[in-house]
């Protein structure tokens, strides 16, 4: 799981954080399951679903797990689908229900969040409501594991530092080539004496400019790049996903610490003072 404090990764096997301390064997067990929507048919390629870089399934559309006895707090859950993917954080406090779904049209990963609270209980006996989780085949996870190959496993957890797309193109006056990865995009001219590295994280946006695309940086610079009309679109998308992605990520962060941090204001831990200049380093002013 996911350490509530340092939102670092901790596994299932200790009782405190190895790497802030902060006890987790208080926390609940929570059930978790994890809906693929659409049809069955017998070509349909699966969807990986990683959990905390821990565990690995793969999930055909039609096709549900369920985790049981899941820790509550922090995880970390990243659905892999051809060349996208969508990585979301949640802090699981209750049974969680998740419905996956890759929309052809947009070329999107979406996802649906609704607790499980869709029952009904008579005479004894719990029902569920019709929904996706009730119409969809629930696969063992040992079956959904195993369908998992080691080496395709191996190397979409490498994907940060695998290129995404390599594309020859232009920027003002220099010609080289963009190198897309999951984290950051690069730029190296085509003599290799220049380059140029764009983390996600310091991106504001990412724009359509006179049919080009513009990586529009926190700092107000802009980055236009020539991009061949045949890979525009899938170039586009998948920037922009992965840099909403990782801001959603970084402001849950944010939004936790400053929680924390007014509790230890209301306790009477911080001054005044202290609860302001610690909250300006958060929210980086």
């Amino acid at each position: 799981m996911i350490c509530p404090k340092c939102r670092k990764n901790a596994g299932d096997k200790f009782k405190f954080c190895p790497y802030c301390g902060e006890p987790l064997d208080n926390l609940d067990c929570v059930r978790l399951t994890i809906v693929r929507k659409g049809q069955r048919f017998d070509n349909n390629p699966p969807m990986t679903i990683f959990i905390d870089d821990d565990s690995v399934y793969h999930l055909k559309s039609g096709e549900k797990i369920v985790i049981n006895n899941m820790q509550s707090g922090w995880h970390s859950i990243k659905f892999a689908f051809k060349v996208r993917e969508k990585t979301i954080d949640l802090n699981i406090t209750q049974n969680q229900m998740i419905e996956v779904e890759y929309n052809s049209l947009s070329g999107l990963i979406e996802t649906i969040l609704t607790p499980r609270h869709n029952y009904t209980v008579k005479d004894g006996k719990v029902t569920e409501v019709e929904n996706a989780a009730s119409a969809a085949t629930e696969i063992d996870l040992d079956v959904a594991a195993s369908r998992a190959d080691a080496a395709v496993i191996a190397e979409m957890r490498a994907n940060n530092n695998k290129p995404v797309f390599e594309i020859k193109t232009t920027t003002g006056f220099l010609s080289g080539e963009l190198v897309i990865y999951a984290d950051r995009a690069e730029f190296v001219t085509e003599n290799k004496n220049k380059s140029m590295v764009l983390p996600y994280l310091e991106v504001r946006s990412v724009e359509k400019k006179m049919g080009n695309i513009d990586i529009v940086g926190k700092d107000d610079s802009h980055n236009i790049f020539v991009i061949p009309r045949e890979k525009f679109s899938d170039v586009f998308i998948y920037l922009n996903e992965h840099i909403k992605a990782l801001s959603q990520s970084e402001e849950q962060v944010d939004d936790e610490n400053l929680r924390k941090l007014k509790a230890l204001y209301d306790e009477g831990i911080l001054t005044r003072e202290e609860y302001e200049t610690k909250k300006k380093q958060i929210l980086g002013l």
